[in-house]
């Protein structure tokens, strides 16, 4: 019974995760990693850490979501048909979306330092849209 119990116990030691300083340098964050150490972590979709970095990401990430809002290929290039003549309805509905859902979470969960360009970035995209798919459409 000793030798089985011995067994057993060699098997749990080696299903224990790695411990950070035995990491390989291959995986980021790792102490021997070339870029030394890992400046913010994504939790629950929120980018934790240094406010710089957290910054970069999260302006690159406002970024690639309101691309499709600008140029011939995204929403600012639909338009009217014979046949279907809400275009603008449904630009002023998707800007509207994009502009309500997408960066509030980020606003509650990350300091303000971290979410200012973003913001700012956001609010522009934005504004750059509604403009678009107004020009010369409403009367004042």
């Amino acid at each position: 019974p000793g030798h089985r119990r011995a067994a057993g116990l060699r098997r749990r030691r080696r299903c224990l995760p790695l411990r950070p300083n035995i990491l390989p340098a291959a995986v980021r964050g790792s102490p021997h990693h070339a870029d030394g150490r890992l400046l913010v972590i994504k939790v629950l979709g929120t980018f934790l850490g240094d406010a710089a970095e957290a910054s970069r990401r999260l302006v690159e990430r406002v970024r690639r979501a309101l691309a499709p809002l600008a140029g011939r290929e995204g929403v600012c290039g639909l338009h009217d048909t014979r046949r279907c003549n809400l275009a603008l309805q449904i630009q002023m509905t998707l800007n509207r979306f994009c502009a309500n859902a997408s960066l509030n979470y980020f606003l509650r969960t990350m300091p303000e330092v971290a979410t200012r360009e973003a913001a700012r970035l956001h609010d522009r995209l934005i504004g750059e849209a509604f403009d678009e798919f107004t020009a010369g459409r409403l009367s004042s």
